[in-house]
This record gives C-alpha cells, sequence and structure tokens, in this order.
C-alpha cells in the first residue's frame, strides 16, 4: 500500500481551499444528466470551471472515492488532469487519521450509499495512488468532522423540523453508527445512512436531506464550501448557521452569500486541463486570485454583506480582466448581489470617463503649459518634447473637442461592461 504525501489543511495558503457539494455522491441527479456519458462531461466540465476560477478546489475523501467518474477521470489522467493536482488546482482530501486513500476506503467498506463503490475504488487506486505519489502530488489532511458533526445532527433533533417518529428513527441510526466507531474514530454519515434507507426514508425528503446539510456543514476550518449546484436548501442551511426563519427573507438571496463563482459557457469541454494550467499563471499576475481569497475570507469571517462591496469590486474587475485576457466573451453566470454590483461599477465608470472627456480640453484652454503638462503627466510624450508638438492652447482646445467626442464615440466598451453584457444571473431556486 503506497502511503500518501500530504500538507495539513492548516498549511495551505489561507482562504484558498473550497470544497463543494458538486462531487458528493449524494448530489440530485437530475443536475448531472440522464446518460452515463452527460453526467461524466458534465462532472469534467464542473471541475474545469474550478480549477479556472478558484485558487484550490478540495475534493473530500469520501466524495472522490463514492464518485466512479472522479475515479476514472483520475486512473486514466484524462485531459491531463494530473497536472491541476500538481498545481493545487484540484486538491484530494484525506482524513488525518489514514495513511492512504486505499484505506480509508478499506475502513469505509461496504457501508455507503452504493456499496458497489467500493470495488471501483479499490480497482482504481493502487494505480492513482503511484501516479499522484511519482509525481510529486500533496494531499490536504483534513481533521475528521465526526464532533461537528454530531453537534449538527444534535441541532436537528432539537429543532421542529421533524416529526417525532422521523426524530426517533434518527435517534436510533446514530446508535448504530456509534457502535461501528473504533477507538480513535467518529460518527460517519456512511455508517447509518442505509439504515435509514432501508426504514423507508426517501433519499430527498427532509431527514435525509437534513442529515446531509448537517454532514456538508461539518467543514474543517479554513475550508470554505460552495453549493455551486445549488442542492441544499436554504431553510436548512440557515438551521445550522444560527439564523431565524424569520430573518431569511427571501431565503434564496440569503444563500446566495454562498461564494457561487461565474460560469463560463461549454466552451471550456475542450479545453485540456493542461491549458488551463497556464491561463492561472495570467490570473495570478492580474491580481485575480488574491481578490478571490479576499472574498474567500470575507464569507468565512462572516463579514457583513454591506461591508463586501470594495473586496467584490476589486474581484469583478480583475476577473474581467482574466477573461478578457483568455478572449472569453461570455456568457458568464452572476448571482444577482453580484450581478448588481457590477452595474454600479460600469456605471461609475461611465461617469469619469464622461468626466474626462471634458476635463481635458477645459485644461488644455488653459495654456500650453497645462496642455504639456497633462500629456507628459499621461505618458503620451517624453518629458521636454512638449514644446516642440504643442500647438498653441487655443488650437488645442478648439481640436481636442471634436477629437475626445469622437474618441468617446469610438471607444471600445471596458472588460466591465463587457462582462455585464455577457452576464445572467444564477436563479434562486
Amino acid at each position: 500500500m503506497v502511503t500518501s504525501r500530504r500538507r495539513s489543511v492548516a498549511d495551505w495558503d489561507p482562504y484558498s481551499l473550497l470544497w463543494s457539494t458538486q462531487f458528493n455522491d449524494q448530489r440530485n441527479p437530475e443536475t448531472l444528466g440522464k446518460k452515463a456519458r452527460d453526467q461524466y462531461d458534465r462532472l469534467k466540465f464542473e471541475l474545469k470551471m474550478k480549477a479556472l476560477l478558484l485558487p484550490g478546489s478540495l475534493i473530500r475523501d469520501a466524495d472522490f472515492l463514492n464518485n466512479r467518474y472522479l475515479l476514472y477521470m483520475l486512473w486514466k489522467n484524462d485531459e491531463g488532469i494530473h497536472d491541476a493536482l500538481k498545481n493545487g488546482s484540484i486538491v484530494l482530501g484525506i482524513r488525518e487519521s489514514a495513511e492512504s486513500l486505499t484505506e480509508v476506503n478499506e475502513g469505509m467498506g461496504m457501508k455507503r450509499k452504493d456499496p458497489k463503490r467500493y470495488d471501483d475504488a479499490k480497482r482504481c487506486l493502487p494505480s492513482i495512488e503511484r501516479d499522484l505519489r511519482s509525481q510529486g502530488v500533496d494531499l490536504a489532511g483534513v481533521p475528521m468532522a465526526g464532533g461537528r458533526f454530531e453537534g449538527n445532527l444534535q441541532t436537528i433533533l432539537s429543532s421542529d423540523r421533524l416529526f417525532d417518529s422521523e426524530k426517533q428513527l434518527l435517534r436510533e441510526g446514530i446508535d448504530i453508527g456509534r457502535a461501528g466507531v473504533t477507538a480513535g474514530g467518529s460518527l460517519r454519515y456512511g455508517s447509518f445512512y442505509p439504515f435509514l434507507i432501508e426504514k423507508g426514508c426517501d433519499p430527498y425528503g427532509d431527514l435525509l436531506q437534513l442529515c446531509r446539510t448537517a454532514h456538508t456543514l461539518a467543514e474543517a476550518p479554513g475550508i470554505g464550501l460552495s453549493t455551486a449546484d445549488r442542492d441544499l436548501r436554504p431553510d436548512m442551511v440557515a438551521l445550522f448557521r444560527s439564523r431565524k426563519r424569520a430573518e431569511l427573507g427571501d431565503p434564496g438571496k440569503w444563500f446566495d452569500w454562498y461564494p457561487k463563482r461565474i460560469l463560463p459557457a461549454n466552451q471550456l469541454m475542450h479545453v485540456p486541463f493542461s491549458e488551463i494550467e497556464k491561463w492561472k499563471v495570467e490570473g495570478e499576475r492580474l491580481g485575480y486570485f488574491k481578490a478571490a481569497r479576499a472574498v474567500q475570507r470575507a464569507i468565512q469571517q462572516n463579514v457583513d454583506p454591506s461591508s463586501l462591496k470594495g473586496i467584490q469590486e476589486m474581484y469583478l474587475r480583475s476577473l474581467a480582466e482574466y477573461l478578457e485576457k483568455m478572449g472569453t466573451d461570455g456568457p458568464f453566470e452572476l448571482v444577482e448581489w453580484q450581478k448588481r454590483y457590477l452595474q454600479e461599477f460600469v456605471r461609475s465608470d461611465e461617469r469619469k470617463a464622461k468626466a474626462l472627456c471634458w476635463s481635458v480640453p477645459v485644461l488644455l484652454a488653459a495654456g500650453v503649459s497645462a496642455g504639456s503638462y497633462l500629456l507628459e503627466s499621461l505618458s503620451l510624450v517624453p518629458p521636454g518634447l512638449t514644446s516642440d508638438i504643442a500647438p498653441p492652447a487655443w488650437a488645442g482646445a478648439a481640436a481636442t473637442v471634436p477629437g475626445l467626442l469622437a474618441l468617446r464615440a469610438l471607444r471600445p466598451p471596458s472588460a466591465l461592461s463587457k462582462l455585464l453584457a455577457g452576464t445572467t444571473v444564477t436563479p434562486n431556486s
């Protein structure tokens, strides 16, 4: 058995890891497609989007081991996905108590939503783990969520969200799960999920969806959370985020404060991971990923939404430049509050541009020295040469007014306005 290379979550760049429910085996299958090929392509597309737009996307060990499509992608190094792992764009998590992913798979055994996934993982893991180690890929050591998960389950039991009969079933399931915990281990959702299914619980009913939300929100400190497929219900999330339902207003709008990202069109389907990694170098240079980490920090620290405006402006402006460098024209997907900010920033830019168009001829009309200073300060000509090329003040003013008006009419749209033009809004449902 190959021992996995790892670094503790605390040793990764702060706010650079984001976990998503997209790769969880209990994701609503309606968001993936009906045919196996469509589901595979959809997951690969989503991985590419995350590799392109996030500093680092974390896939927890249980999610990876229970997802046959992810296993196959890494087994075959489909479209150079190992490059994304080597550069930390995609990061596999591993619980701190295990030496390898193989050990995690053996520990889970057949106690999972689909027991067949045990054999799938067992067949692929030896090759995958050898490849990852030989290429120097680090896994992220993640603390077990058992204590946080149990705390969230107690929140469910003390709430009014379930019938008494459902609460009793949950208590029995928890007892069954605890009975199978070994020394130093912790409660796993997979250890009592089969029991609840055997008792006739609907996988997408309130009881199991509350349990899934409880497990999802038991994330380790320093790891953000994304639900880009919108398969967690806002009212259920609010239960574990200490928010009264009366405070939600429109639950969709509150839930959209989670860090959803802008999603490019299906043009990414034909771009390999190796090419995406080249694009990310440009994104780092432009400051896009620095801004993305700032957004994560603000959200994880529960910064008031009204205080996020400056951070969002930095994020949206750098994003617009990043996408423009890639030659990407959209469409993109923003949540409603991000689009409102974007509209405000574009209007502000247009007002400033309009003011500049009218202020320049006024400055030129003030005299040759003012015109010379302006030309030099804008780096349009080298210092000291303005006296040779600058026209008389009156000529400058007269010639500049129509010229600037024409320039304004022909001015290409900014990266920010092009981003707005190609934007749709994420539905709240």
